[in-house]
């Protein structure tokens, strides 16, 4: 009994095995987040590998993990900027919108919120889009907000657990700061990987041989637009 719960192939050591890449993952990132405009090829780079992780190929760490921050360098620091600008637009907003008359307040308060929502459900997917997919900035957009109002469910989901994680962790930071720590945030990019990684299969043509059931494409498609099953093809750059 024991010795098959330490064999290589057991659920324990392949949990462990699971842990150790997660902490490394997480260890890579936080360093390469450092100079904080660095931030966004960082995260893509992290999902890629967790990509990589939930369909079974190699898990090489090191080496995959930069050549990743490499190829996704470029595009993923414009993505990373324009996001912080909005960020930063959207602070100022809020700000000056408090010193608005009361009755002009309630309504600005109502439209910003409206958009800060709507922008955190584009940005759930902005970096997975750019790690599983060779697209353009503007295209990568476009696509994610497709997809966070398509699989609006999926994505409030995948947005609470990024909001209700931090929330717990600084609630409970003096029992919580180790884990935080070493798998903080690889461990929340997972989770949200085990999510949206069940979409692009959706999303991804088929393979040659495999069936897709007939209706659940067609609701895919209505859903989505069809543009995006032609724009969404791994390897093309447009």
């Amino acid at each position: 009994m024991f010795r098959n719960l330490f064999d290589s192939e057991s659920g324990l050591m392949t949990f462990l095995s699971m842990l150790f890449d997660l902490m490394v993952l997480n260890l890579l990132t936080l360093l390469c987040c450092i100079p904080i405009v660095t931030a966004g090829a960082a995260l893509a780079a992290l999902h890629q590998m967790l990509i990589r992780m939930t369909e079974g190929r190699d898990t090489y760490l090191f080496k995959p993990y930069f050549k990743c921050f490499a190829e996704n360098f470029k595009k993923s620091t414009i993505a990373w900027l324009l996001m912080l600008a909005f960020v930063c637009i959207l602070a100022v907003d809020f700000w000056l919108t408090s010193a608005m008359p009361d009755s002009q307040k309630k309504i600005m308060y109502v439209i910003l919120l409206v958009a800060a929502f709507l922008a955190a459900l584009v940005l759930i997917y902005i970096f997975p889009l750019q790690a599983h997919y060779e697209n353009s900035i503007r295209m990568t957009f476009s696509n994610a907000f497709r997809i966070s109002i398509g699989y609006l469910p999926r994505s409030i989901l995948m947005l609470a657990i990024m909001i209700a994680v931090p929330v717990i962790f600084l609630y409970f930071i003096q029992y919580l700061f180790p884990i935080g720590l070493t798998v903080g945030i690889s461990g929340v990019a997972y989770i949200r990987c085990r999510i949206y990684m069940q979409i692009f299969k959706k999303l991804d043509p088929p393979e040659a041989g495999s069936g897709e059931d007939g209706e659940d494409a067609a609701d895919d498609a209505a859903v989505i637009e069809s543009k995006i099953l032609e724009r969404q093809i791994p390897g093309r750059d447009l």
